[in-house]
């Protein structure tokens, strides 16, 4: 007798174990707020006017306008689909095609359900586990671009792919092939909207999908993410690995476009080999710094001039920067890294060198037009010159005490692939170990 009231109460607690595990809002987040400061909490509720966590200091209620971010390492879900559909808004889908109809692709997502995507809006359809040549991902085109399983490459348009195939317009032809023989869809670039000051919310789901939205809520055990125009999605909460707020408080540099973005080498004649890169450094791989890595961020290599419009809703520029640990002989670069506002340097550092991450960096921008990020030349030309600009955005306040940036704990919300920025975004989403290869650039100077 003794024994069987031990084991079922060993039953019993094994129960309360399971059930506690699968509430997913009982779990430990790291949340951070407007000022960048972090710390673990338990969600409470969620609201789109505000959030309501539980802190080692008690209840904490934060109002949209100071939240930037809750996030917990991913599950490790395996993605269901055989395709990443990447978005130029950042945003990942997993799932399989499901037909063009009036210039949308339908995509079916087992995560998020059927989801109407404009072909204006798609950057690229990656078959997982195939490879796709990160080196053209970021470049302009004025017609698709079809890599095939067996190396080949077409030029032209999509005018259907479903499950089954893929039918491409050729000229004045029309060319069907099995899906099943696609590698990868580069999608022609599309003109890109306009920044706007409108917020929204990512949802980001443990295998490495993400969806933007208007508004997110908190309904018993699920997340219900909602847009205007649009039927209300529901996701449980046990497969959100993070919410981000977007053009919130922050707005991350590595969502918008620049003005213009140059790099001029020093005697190496091959202006294109190190573009500029959003959310990973040149080569595509996720931006690093010690044992840290971090989702956002500007991959460059001098001499690099990176130039944006400056948003007069974000009086604040915000950066960290260092040479990217993620190339040989790092002792040997040295570079003069300018920040200037209308062409006059507001912060500039001489002779910076490898093995070093800045402290964070406060610049005001208010009243300003044009935000130029430059790295020039040292005293080694441009020898290992490879730069990372980290979590650079434009910020609402300047927090009161200067924090060390928010980095994710690896791997997070890192995707080494180039991302085609647009506006309301913030980082690309997870692509995880299953997710498609992004063949990197091999090219040193």
């Amino acid at each position: 007798m003794a024994h069987f009231i031990r084991a079922s109460t060993f039953a019993l607690l094994l129960l309360a174990m399971v059930s506690a595990s699968a509430r997913a809002a009982d779990a430990i987040w790291t949340l951070t707020d407007a000022e960048f400061r972090q710390q673990p909490v338990t969600i409470k509720s969620i609201a789109p006017d505000r959030m309501v966590f539980t802190s080692g200091h008690g209840e904490l209620t934060l109002d949209r306008v100071d939240f930037l971010s809750v996030e917990r390492p991913p599950g490790g879900e395996d993605a269901a689909g055989d395709f990443a559909l990447l978005l130029i808004s950042g945003d990942t889908l997993y799932g399989t095609p499901g037909g063009v109809v009036s210039g949308r692709l339908t995509w079916k997502s087992a995560a998020f359900g059927e989801v109407a995507v404009k072909l204006s809006d798609c950057q690229a359809m990656v078959r997982r586990k195939s490879e796709a040549p990160v080196n053209q991902m970021d470049q302009k085109r004025v017609e698709d671009l079809i890599g095939f399983a067996n190396g080949d490459a077409q030029k032209g348009f999509v005018a259907d792919v479903d499950k089954d195939k893929i039918v491409l317009e050729v000229g004045d032809a029309k060319v069907s092939r099995e899906l099943s023989a696609i590698a990868y869809v580069l999608f022609a670039s599309a003109a890109r909207p306009a920044a706007t000051a409108a917020s929204a919310m990512r949802v980001r789901l443990g295998d490495g999908s993400s969806l933007t939205a208007d508004d997110v809520l908190l309904k018993e055990e699920n997340l219900i993410i909602s847009s205007k125009g649009a039927e209300n999605r529901s996701v449980p909460m046990s497969a959100v690995a993070g919410i981000e707020q977007l053009n919130g408080p922050v707005a991350w540099l590595s969502a918008r476009t620049p003005t213009s973005a140059e790099q001029i080498n020093f005697a190496i004649e091959h202006p294109e080999s190190f573009p500029t890169r959003m959310n990973c450094n040149v080569e595509g791989r996720p931006i690093r710094f010690g044992r840290l890595t971090y989702a956002r961020g500007i991959g460059v290599h001098a001499k690099s001039i990176v130039t944006f419009n400056i948003d007069p809703a974000y009086p604040i520029f915000r950066t960290q920067f260092a040479v990217d640990p993620d190339q040989p002989r790092t002792d040997k670069a040295d570079v003069t890294v300018r920040i200037k506002v209308d062409e006059k340097i507001a912060h500039e550092v001489k002779h910076f060198r490898g093995g070093r991450l800045a402290e964070p960096v406060f610049v005001d921008v208010a009243g300003g037009k044009r935000l130029t990020l430059e790295v020039d030349f040292g005293a080694n030309a441009e020898t290992q010159d490879r730069f990372n600009w980290i979590e650079p955005a434009f910020i609402k306040h300047k927090p009161a005490a200067p924090a060390s940036a928010p980095a994710v704990a690896e791997p997070a919300t890192t995707r080494p692939t180039v991302v085609i920025p647009t506006e309301p975004t913030s980082e690309p989403a997870a692509l995880p170990a299953s997710a498609p290869t992004i063949k990197p650039a091999t090219t040193e100077p």
